[in-house]
């Protein structure tokens, strides 16, 4: 049952003067979903005004409005109006308003930052008193299934539904991936986490943002005591020196975490790196850290989550034994089949395409063979840095990603620029299927290997306004399996 607040109480809030008892029994952004006895937040958006879709909101039953001036000039309607300067902010408070009493007894974490959220989120999970959820890029995650969702992290009233609907299935506890886009947008506003955590920055997301400066600064929002009391840094890079400096200025408890140095609160010794297996030392702990994954930036992604489990409760070898065991879709996913090494990695920004890059290069004896593209209708200028990343391949296949509604020939082109600047061997395969063959056929020796970044878990590939089935590892498997057969 949604809590009992009522049309003249929500009005009182912003000033109007109804006098309607109707209980509001719930919020939504989106009109299609709108129902009977709830209230419909028009909001302003980069393409459309939610205004336009009024009308089906009010067919649905909608039984009141709240937008901005822009939308209120559009909306013709004998059901209140109310005009608010910020209304995804007010859909933020009004759905903890008629939501939030339905999901007090949850425990929610929040991570954020360019690379790792995922792998440290599904890491966090599986270390926390069980059942417990992680809400991300890969979608909803608990123990028997992974449902997808349309992005990183949905719009508040979304959220709240979903949370809800979590609770309802026993879920007490639930780790979330925090999004730049949803702090600026209000989509984690009013919530209360555990704790917060911050894994990184690079270059990512300026077509929303503009600059880094203001990409570091959304990030930032979420060390704030108003979220949580408690956060996690790892102090590898200058940007989460400065988080955790912020962090601990807002008077937040701060742990940080390292791989660089031992002058955080955590870190390793004895670390070994192979392409899918870590093992190192937790310290101050002294336990044995092992991981069913490579790259050396899991052990941050893993101390993350540890700092943030052993909040909870004394980190235990069980606890260590499910991160021995869990593997993550799409992230440093390997395949061995058929004397042929490979790898899958959601990899897409230049820090992340760089790190990656590194790692595999210290562990591939033979070469090291690269098939990447970039996303179009995004950041077009971090595309010549995801070329110049890729120092330390031998060869490149340049390929198309999801091209969206962008000239696919351009952003391949602009990848190309920054291959050309460091001088490593590329080939331009505009197929994504045939570019990945093109890779396996390219293997001459056993101690040869395959990366596909970009996609990573993703189940689809987006050209022009359509959505195609596609599946990196997948296609990666079936091209090794085919090559086989062929021999």
């Amino acid at each position: 049952m949604s809590f009992a607040v009522t049309l003249a109480q929500l009005a009182e809030r912003f000033g109007a003067a109804i006098t309607d008892q109707t209980e509001i029994t719930h919020v939504y952004h989106n009109s299609a979903d709108v129902t009977s006895g709830s209230i419909f937040f028009a909001l302003p958006g980069t393409i459309t005004h939610g205004a336009k879709y009024a009308e089906m909101a009010i067919a649905n039953g909608a039984v009141a409005i709240i937008t901005d001036t822009d939308g209120a000039e559009m909306i013709s309607t004998n059901i209140p109006v109310i005009k608010v300067d910020n209304p995804r902010y007010e859909l933020a408070q009004v759905a903890k308003l008629v939501y939030g009493p339905q999901i007090a007894d949850m425990h929610l974490w929040g991570i954020t930052g360019t690379n790792g959220k995922t792998t440290t989120s599904y890491m966090l999970r599986v270390m926390l008193p069980q059942p417990a959820a992680a809400i991300g890029t890969t979608g909803v995650v608990t123990n028997s299934s992974r449902e997808p969702l349309s992005r990183t992290t949905p719009e508040i009233d979304d959220l709240y539904r979903l949370l809800i609907r979590l609770r309802k299935c026993g879920i007490k506890k639930v780790v979330m991936e925090v999004s730049s886009h949803a702090l600026v947008l209000d989509r984690v506003t009013g919530l209360e986490f555990q704790a917060v955590a911050f894994t990184n920055l690079s270059q990512d997301h300026l077509d929303f943002h503009g600059t880094m400066d203001a990409y570091l600064q959304a990030k930032a929002r979420l060390f704030d005591t108003k979220f949580s009391k408690y956060a996690v840094v790892c102090t590898d890079s200058a940007a989460g020196v400065a988080i955790a400096d912020l962090a601990e200025a807002n008077g937040l408890v701060v742990s940080t975490v390292t791989t660089s140095s031992q002058s955080g609160t955590w870190w390793t010794t004895d670390t070994v790196i192979g392409i899918d297996e870590i093992s190192a030392v937790i310290q101050p702990l002294g336990l044995k850290l092992e991981l069913g994954m490579g790259g050396g930036f899991n052990i941050a992604n893993a101390l993350t989550a540890i700092a943030m489990a052993d909040q909870v409760s004394e980190i235990s070898p069980t606890q260590l034994k499910r991160l021995a065991e869990l593997q993550v879709p799409g992230r440093m996913q390997t395949i061995f089949s058929n004397g042929i090494h490979a790898v899958v990695d959601y990899a897409h920004s230049p820090g992340a395409i760089a790190a990656v890059v590194a790692e595999l290069r210290s562990s591939v004896s033979g070469k090291l063979i690269i098939v990447i593209g970039a996303g179009g209708d995004r950041d077009a200028s971090k595309r010549p840095l995801m070329g110049s990343a890729l120092t330390g391949a031998d060869l490149v296949i340049v390929t198309d990603d999801n091209p969206r509604t962008e000239d696919a020939s351009q952003i391949r082109a602009q990848i190309i620029s920054g291959i050309d600047a460091i001088g490593v061997s590329y080939q331009e395969i505009a197929d994504r299927r045939v570019a990945i063959s093109a890779a396996v056929a390219a293997v001459k020796s056993s101690n040869d290997l395959v990366a596909v970044l970009g996609k990573g878990h993703e189940q689809g590939q987006q050209i022009g306004n359509e959505i195609y089935s596609f599946d990196d590892f997948a296609e990666l498997s079936a091209a090794i399996l085919s090559r086989a057969s062929n021999e």
